[in-house]
């Protein structure tokens, strides 16, 4: 009798140890997910922040030289109207 009580106690325990594993080991790769996401959306942000702000200001640039290009073309168009009518 006590030799089958004692089994069932130890089967009963293995049982619960490799449940408590399974769930130990879930645990820490929650853990492990959660840090790891955590980092790679700060970085993520930093480096998107940084490429917007370069890209605005060379679109700035462009838009600037446009403008002189534009105002040097108007300046040209007004001389020759001018010339034409004279």
């Amino acid at each position: 009798m006590r030799f089958s009580f004692s089994g069932r106690g130890k089967r009963r325990s293995k049982r619960r140890r490799i449940r408590r594993r399974k769930k130990n080991k879930q645990r820490k790769k929650d853990k492990k997910k959660k840090k790891k996401k955590k980092k790679k959306k700060k970085k993520k942000k930093k480096k998107k922040m940084r490429k917007k702000k370069k890209k605005k200001k060379k679109k700035i640039k462009k838009k600037k030289k446009k403008k002189k290009e534009m105002k040097i073309k108007k300046k040209k168009m007004k001389k020759k109207k001018e010339e034409r009518q004279n």
